[in-house]
């Protein structure tokens, strides 16, 4: 756990700083949690990890920005409403508002760390989007966002229950 959190003293200074501000419930993370994370980080390849804090970071002044009115595929941005890291409103004004067709999904009752807070309902919106994104391909010609939104809302609603029972999430 040293590497991810290596300003921290101690495994307690570094349990607070992630229930802090990672976390949408202080106290929720466990010195596991903590653990995991820090194995995963620790398997990555370091050279990749400078190679994209260099470039994608300094590469462009950390600022991407310029660059987001042109994606022009289907794209979504995911937030935690308690995410005190990148709060809601940097992710509307930074992502979600410079995306054409953007669709954004703030998570109740989640913070920084979607995947360990709320996994099952991450996985949801995820495999929503996944839907809409193949049904909305069938019509030809279409740009992103045009009917993107409606195609996400009704496999949100359709495919949900269905989703939710072969996954064994229910």
């Amino acid at each position: 756990m040293k590497r991810l959190y290596g300003s921290c003293e101690t495994e307690t200074e570094a349990l607070d700083f992630a229930n802090g501000i990672l976390s949408a419930h202080p106290g929720s993370l466990t010195v596991s949690d903590l653990d995991r994370i820090s194995t995963h980080a620790a398997q990555q390849d370091t050279a990749l990890t400078i190679a994209w804090l260099r470039e994608g970071s300094e590469g462009k002044d950390g600022d991407w920005s310029g660059v987001l009115d042109k994606i022009v595929v289907p794209a979504m941005a995911i937030t935690g409403r308690s995410d005190r890291l990148t709060e809601v409103q940097t992710v509307k004004d930074q992502v979600y508002g410079k995306i054409y067709g953007c669709i954004l999904v703030e998570v109740e009752d989640a913070g920084h760390l979607l995947p360990l807070e709320r996994p099952k309902k991450l996985v949801e919106e995820l495999q929503a989007f996944v839907d809409a994104c193949v049904d909305v391909r069938k019509y030809d010609g279409l740009r992103s966002g045009s009917l993107l939104y409606q195609g996400y809302c009704m496999a949100r609603e359709s495919n949900h229950s269905n989703f939710m029972r072969t996954q064994g999430l229910e």
